[in-house]
């Protein structure tokens, strides 16, 4: 995987990471998956703690009750330097899944969400090099992503850009 696809995902475990203490969730074992919705994720975000010169953005949209589509990007001056493409997916099984790919490819990285609340999910994949945790959080006005791995840690922050 490439860097930048890794800082964002870094970026969605922390936010998920710094609040998680005060926002109930669910371990998979308990969630009741027919009630879940991720309506909080939906829009156009910002990234605001990024690296200078650099713009990212995250957009999301509900496709249906069962997917939610992403689309995150990095823009340095008026060029696309990186983009990734995200489902969260209601499977058949009952379980959700967060799926990664990029432009162009054919498979996608799949993480299993493990916990999720009314303003927040965790998603894992063990087996991948980096990330293997994915978080997002709502907290007020802001979205925050965090992506993790052995010690590394990113951390993402947004906000609505309109």
């Amino acid at each position: 995987m490439n860097q930048q696809f890794l800082i964002l995902i870094l970026m969605v475990c922390l936010m998920l990471n710094s609040c998680k203490e005060s926002i109930a969730s669910t371990p998979k074992g308990e969630i009741d998956t027919e009630s879940v919705d991720f309506e909080w994720l939906l829009g156009s975000w910002q990234r605001t703690n990024d690296e200078e010169g650099k713009r990212t953005y995250e957009n999301w949209k509900k496709t249906s009750k069962t997917l939610y589509k992403g689309h995150g990007f990095t823009m340095v001056q008026k060029d696309t330097v990186w983009q990734e493409y995200v489902e969260l997916v209601k499977l058949k099984n009952g379980n959700w899944s967060y799926k990664v790919s990029q432009k162009d490819q054919t498979s996608s990285t799949d993480f299993e969400l493990i916990e999720i609340s009314d303003a927040s999910f965790t998603a894992e994949n063990p087996e991948n090099e980096f990330p293997t945790t994915i978080s997002y959080q709502i907290i007020g006005n802001k979205l925050q992503a965090t992506i993790s791995g052995g010690e590394m840690q990113v951390e993402f922050e947004f906000v609505q850009s309109y």
